[in-house]
């Protein structure tokens, strides 16, 4: 099986803003939410570096505002491979789509639950594989920059972790945002 790999940060970046915004377009709901939801795990996913079935497990309680620090939030979440729990520092403006999202699903679907990506048609979260074909698809029409052979859920944590290191030079802090044990794993993702 072929390793997926890293898509261009800056055009997912855009892309998923892309589908965030442009949902309010959309008449058909049930797209609507879809499009919606995936511009959030875009955004997330990029921002944390976090494995997309570790993103879809996300709660609205998992985001905190850190104390003494006003609108600096921190998303804390549970990474099921390494059974820990991470946090990152999320953006004020993520947080802010995040609370329009729960908005949004509360008035238009009734939803009340505290998962971020559930998917009102199903009355689940959405999936993994859910995820990875919307990322696949939106590879193969160019969406996120040159077309690339292998792209799936992980080219998102890809395209993160060397974003990072391109803006920090920091193995460290980047085998800080992946969890991985061995810096050496590190090194050889990058």
């Amino acid at each position: 099986m072929a390793k997926t790999e890293k898509l261009n940060y800056r055009l997912a970046e855009k892309y998923a803003l892309d589908l965030w915004v442009n949902c309010e377009g959309e008449t058909d709901s049930r797209l609507k939410v879809s499009n919606r939801m995936m511009g959030l795990v875009l955004m997330l996913g990029l921002e944390t570096g976090a494995r997309i079935s570790d993103l879809l497990n996300m709660k609205y309680s998992d985001i905190k505002e850190m104390p003494n620090k006003p609108n600096v939030y921190v998303i804390s979440f549970y990474v099921k491979k390494s059974k820990t729990h991470h946090k990152w520092v999320i953006t004020s403006d993520l947080k802010n789509k995040i609370d329009i999202t729960r908005e949004y699903m509360k008035l238009e679907h009734g939803y009340y639950g505290d998962f971020i990506f559930y998917n009102p048609s199903t009355e689940k979260q959405y999936g993994r594989v859910w995820a990875s074909k919307r990322i696949s698809i939106a590879n193969k029409l160019g969406k996120m920059g040159k077309v690339i052979d292998v792209a799936g859920s992980h080219s998102l944590r890809k395209a993160s972790a060397h974003h990072l290191f391109e803006r920090s030079q920091d193995l460290r802090l980047v085998q800080s945002q992946l969890k991985h044990r061995n810096i050496a794993t590190t090194s050889r993702y990058l």
